[in-house]
């Protein structure tokens, strides 16, 4: 039991920690959410019962914002590193360019 009990206290995180991975979380739900509406509605439609309407363009890159503040955060407490990313980004583009059938124009 002494066992188990060292090995969980290896993968414990701190409360900023945890508060970190929880908000990266949220802001990934929140992009997903803004997505599903512009396949939906399209990417210049907003709420029509919004006083002060934005587009769906205008809050995803609200959204994506929040999303990066949260990797910002992570960088800055060393739990996510820029390399790293940018390593795995390269990796992406390489392997995701077979999966993308309507891209040519960007890549």
């Amino acid at each position: 039991m002494h066992e188990r009990h060292d090995a969980y206290k290896a993968h414990t995180m701190s409360d900023a920690s945890r508060e970190r991975v929880a908000l990266l979380m949220e802001e990934a739900a929140e992009v997903i959410v803004i997505c599903g509406k512009i396949l939906r509605h399209g990417w210049d439609s907003h709420n029509p019962l919004d006083t002060h309407p934005e587009t769906n363009r205008e809050l995803l890159a609200r959204e994506v914002a929040d999303f990066n503040f949260a990797l910002e955060l992570m960088d800055k407490a060393e739990e996510l590193h820029p390399g790293d990313v940018a390593g795995a980004l390269v990796d992406a583009r390489a392997n995701k360019r077979q999966w993308l059938h309507f891209q040519g124009d960007v890549l």
